[in-house]
């Protein structure tokens, strides 16, 4: 079997994290809009299967504070994989989300959830 130069090893890492990439999204269902739900005070993220992602918009680092008028100007990114709130310029990838992650390890590390859903601090 014949040695691979670095730079064909290089090509074909490139190649298999590019088709990892594709295989990626093309297996998950991508955000197509979003709102601010004033009455639960929830972040809604609908998906294009119709599915819907809800989470308190004070549990999210940089949101915690916002006014309703912030909250309320929501922008899914083209690709479907991120969310950003523009006018105080914060965004999450919709992953991180969907995994739970709200913010950086020091904030997730100062907010906790009990099983009612309320956040202690």
């Amino acid at each position: 079997k014949a040695q691979l130069t670095k730079e064909q090893e290089r090509e074909a890492q490139i190649e298999k994290a590019i088709a990892a990439g594709k295989a990626s999204t093309e297996s998950q269902s991508l955000a197509v809009s979003g709102y601010f739900d004033i009455n639960s005070q929830k972040i809604v993220i609908e998906f294009e299967s119709g599915a819907e992602y809800r989470f308190p918009a004070r549990l999210a680092q940089g949101l915690e504070n916002a006014s309703v008028s912030e909250l309320s100007n929501i922008e899914i990114s083209p690709s479907g994989m991120g969310v950003h709130w523009p006018a105080i310029d914060v965004g999450f990838s919709i992953s991180h989300l969907l995994e739970g992650i709200y913010g950086t390890k020091q904030w997730m590390s100062s907010i906790s959830v009990s099983s009612g859903g309320n956040i202690i601090r």
